[in-house]
């Protein structure tokens, strides 16, 4: 982090590219800020430093996102199975809707 602050160009180029390496999904917050403002940089080897490296963050937040989807859906099933328990299986009644007839 104290690189990406540097006055020389190329040891902020450097750091964004390690930082963006070794980055997890809790830290992706936290190095926005930085890579926007270097993203912005008036010298070309920071900025596509930075372009680059946003690109290599994408895998890791795609995998955060899915493990959130499956978090959230173990829950959604969890939740549906403990009420499926407690109603005696007049649960259907409130998640599927009445057939009509509109002939």
């Amino acid at each position: 982090m104290k690189d990406m602050n540097s006055k020389i160009d190329m040891y902020k180029a450097n750091a964004i590219r390690v930082l963006c390496r070794i980055t997890d999904g809790t830290l992706l917050s936290q190095i926005e800020r930085y890579l926007k403002q270097a993203i912005v940089d008036k010298n070309p080897v920071v900025a596509s430093a930075a372009l680059i490296s946003g690109f290599h963050l994408l895998q890791v937040i795609i995998v955060c996102i899915y493990i959130y989807i499956y978090i959230y859906i173990y829950i959604y099933i969890y939740i549906y199975i403990q009420l499926f328990k407690r109603s005696n299986c007049m649960l259907l009644t409130y998640f599927v809707p009445p057939f009509t007839d509109k002939s």
